[in-house]
């Protein structure tokens, strides 16, 4: 569905090993702010620290699988 201004609007989905350089630089910077401990208090209301390390640990995960299929 078009915004209401536009007449046509295009959606693309594309899945490519190429990804990896862009998650290895997410995990590089949540891994600068996660020592810091840099704004984590906005989330440990609803989360706890253990969820951040999950996270860290899916993300690497994620990672070796997009490098597995690469190679």
């Amino acid at each position: 569905m078009p915004p209401a201004t536009m007449n046509n609007s295009v959606l693309s989905l594309s899945n490519s090993t190429s990804v990896t350089q862009t998650l290895q630089s997410v995990r590089q910077r949540f891994s600068k702010l996660y020592k810091r401990k840099a704004n984590l208090h906005h989330y440990l209301d609803n989360m706890e620290i253990g969820d951040f390390v999950d996270a860290r640990e899916r993300l690497d995960r994620v990672i070796e699988e997009y490098d597995a299929v690469h190679e």
